[in-house]
C-alpha cells in the first residue's frame, strides 16, 4: 500500500499475513521487498507482521525474530518493523504501550540512512547466531564470596547466631550463579530487575515474557532456552495467567524460608547496591559490613 500526504511525504506500508510467513522463502522474499521499495520515492516503509506466532501446527516465532534483528541492524530510519504482539496492540486498541514505543525507536532510528551498507547487508544470509552479550560484552566474572553477611542479616532480620545459615544460602546462590554463563546471568538480572512480587503464597518474583521480549530485543525462542537453562537448575521455570493469557519468567524459591532471589533484590534497592554486580559479577562482599 502506497500512502501519499498532502505535504508530499510517501510512506509504504507492506503488511505480511500467515500464508506469507509459512512460506520457506518468506525472508528473502521481504528482503527483496525492501530493497525495491526505494524506486517508489517513499520517505517510510512499514513491514506490518500480521501473522500467528503459533498456529498449532508450527511455531514462527524464531523465523519472525531473525528477520526483525537483521532489520534492526541495518542502520537506518527508513524503515521499521511491528512484529505480531505490536500488530495485535495496534490494531485491536489503537495505541502501543510505552515500553514498545521505546524499543521499536531504538531498534529503527537513526540519524541517516546508508544504502550502500543496507544493499551490502542484505546480501547476506540471515545471521541465526545470537549476539554473545544482552547487556554488554561477555567477560570473566571475579567472584567474591561474603564473609559475614553482617549487612544483609540485619536486612532479613536474623540474629547473629543465624550467621552461618545465612552464609550457607548465600555461597549456595553464589555456586549456583557460577554455574551459569554471563548471558545467562544477564538474562536472570532482567528479569529480577523488572519482575514483580506474586500475590499469595508462591512467593515468586514475576517478570512479563513480552515485556522481556520488547525490552532486550529478543524472540520468544530465545526467552525460552533462557528459561530451560535456569529451569534445569530449578532457578526460574514459566507461569502463565489463564485469566489474561499472560506468560511470565517466575524466579523461584530456592530455600524453604523465604524467595532469597527477592531479598537480594529488596536488599539492593534499600541500600543503594548494584543489583547488577551482585547477580552478574558475583560480587557478594556487598552483603558484608
Amino acid at each position: 500500500m502506497l500512502v501519499e500526504f498532502p505535504n508530499g511525504a510517501k510512506i509504504g506500508i507492506q503488511v505480511k499475513s500467515h500464508f506469507d510467513v509459512a512460506e520457506d522463502q518468506f525472508a528473502v522474499k521481504v528482503k527483496a521487498q525492501l530493497a525495491e521499495s526505494q524506486y517508489h520515492g517513499i520517505d517510510k516503509w512499514y513491514l506490518l507482521v500480521c501473522a500467528p506466532i503459533d498456529d498449532g501446527k508450527r511455531n514462527y516465532a524464531q523465523r519472525i525474530g531473525h528477520l526483525t534483528n537483521e532489520f534492526s541492524s541495518y542502520k537506518s530510519s527508513y524503515h521499521i518493523v511491528y512484529s505480531p504482539q505490536h500488530c495485535v496492540n495496534i490494531l485491536t486498541t489503537g495505541i502501543m504501550s510505552d515500553v514498545e514505543f521505546r524499543s521499536i525507536k531504538k531498534q529503527f532510528h537513526y540519524e541517516k540512512t546508508n544504502w550502500d551498507e543496507i544493499l551490502a547487508e542484505l546480501q547476506k544470509p540471515v545471521n541465526t547466531v545470537p549476539s554473545s552479550s544482552y547487556l554488554r560484552p561477555t567477560e570473566e566474572s571475579l567472584v567474591k564470596p561474603a564473609t559475614n553477611a553482617d549487612k544483609y542479616l540485619n536486612h532479613i532480620g536474623y540474629d547473629q547466631s543465624d550467621r552461618p545459615e545465612v552464609l550457607e544460602h548465600l555461597n549456595h546462590l553464589q555456586q549456583l550463579l557460577g554455574r551459569l554463563s554471563v548471558k545467562t546471568r544477564e538474562f536472570l538480572f532482567t528479569v529480577v530487575s523488572r519482575a514483580t512480587k506474586s500475590s499469595g503464597l508462591r512467593d515468586l518474583l514475576l517478570a512479563s515474557c513480552q515485556d522481556l521480549e520488547n525490552y532486550l530485543n529478543i524472540p520468544n525462542s530465545t526467552i525460552r532456552k533462557e528459561v530451560k537453562i535456569l529451569e534445569d537448575l530449578d532457578i526460574a521455570s514459566f507461569d502463565d495467567d489463564f485469566e489474561s493469557g499472560t506468560w511470565y519468567v517466575a524466579v523461584n524459591k530456592l530455600n524453604p524460608d523465604y524467595n532469597i532471589v527477592r531479598e537480594i533484590r529488596d536488599f539492593a534497592k534499600k541500600f543503594g547496591m548494584p543489583l547488577k554486580e551482585i547477580l552478574v559479577d558475583l560480587n557478594f562482599t556487598y552483603f558484608d559490613s
